[in-house]
């Protein structure tokens, strides 16, 4: 990058820089998302905060759940942050409500 560089003229060198100050043209997307995540945020505390005394609800089947791990395993390596912050608080609650309802006593 700096061979490249020393090579621009003042002109073009002048040009390369104000171009790189630029603001994506995504940005309001990018700004709109990051909101909307903080927003959720209060949730995925109450999910972690509430573990051992989850809200009432639906379990499903262990299958169902390892689908639901794998596609927010999926998000979070795509960096998905939104769909993360939508839909995490409420697998959380579902994956702690199996876990306290579960039988270990087959496993000893």
């Amino acid at each position: 990058m700096d061979t490249v560089f020393r090579r621009l003229d003042h002109n073009q060198a002048a040009r390369f820089h104000d171009a790189l100050l630029t603001r994506p043209p995504v940005a309001g997307a990018i700004d709109t998302a990051a909101k909307a995540v903080q927003i959720r945020l209060p949730d995925l505390r109450k999910a972690l905060d509430t573990q051992d005394a989850p809200p009432d609800g639906p379990i499903r089947s262990l299958d169902l759940l390892h689908a639901a791990v794998t596609s927010t395993v999926r998000d979070r390596l795509d960096s998905n942050y939104l769909r993360l912050a939508i839909e995490l608080p409420s697998l959380l609650d579902e994956l702690h409500r199996a876990r306290l309802s579960a039988d270990y006593s087959e496993l000893i």
